[in-house]
């Protein structure tokens, strides 16, 4: 009779077992050390005996059929919003990956955050 040492692939299966263990552990750790993301708003204390806390808004830029617009759909040059600031951009939902790159390169930003546009948005920006 063949006993559980003498067969090599249990052994194997022992190995394969123990590595996606480790990913399995190294993975939770990386999303329990992750931060919440980017939509976080910033507080900053005017000066040490100021109790006054200012919030910063994000800057909300959409991307949309080629020009980009502000909030209130004024068209707006990308490039010119504070770097400080978080910034949101909307862009459509079927918009492939080189237009987004391109869109994101244009708003020169250190981290964009994309998001999609909504119908309503959508309809808005198609009536204008």
């Amino acid at each position: 009779m063949i006993g559980d040492t003498e067969n090599p692939l249990t052994e194997v299966a022992l190995a394969l077992s123990m590595a996606f263990f480790s990913l399995m552990v190294l993975m939770l750790f990386a999303i329990t050390n992750s931060s919440s993301g980017s939509a976080q708003q910033t507080v900053k204390v005017d000066g040490p005996s100021s109790n006054e806390v200012k919030k910063e808004s994000p800057t909300f830029l959409i991307f949309f059929n080629g020009k980009y617009f502000d909030e209130t759909l004024q068209l707006a040059k990308p490039g010119n919003q504070d770097k400080e600031k978080p910034l949101f951009l909307a862009v459509m939902p079927d918009l492939d990956v080189r237009s987004m790159m391109d869109a994101m390169q244009k708003v020169n930003h250190p981290s964009p955050e994309v998001i999609t546009l909504s119908k309503d948005w959508i309809r808005a920006l198609s009536q204008k």
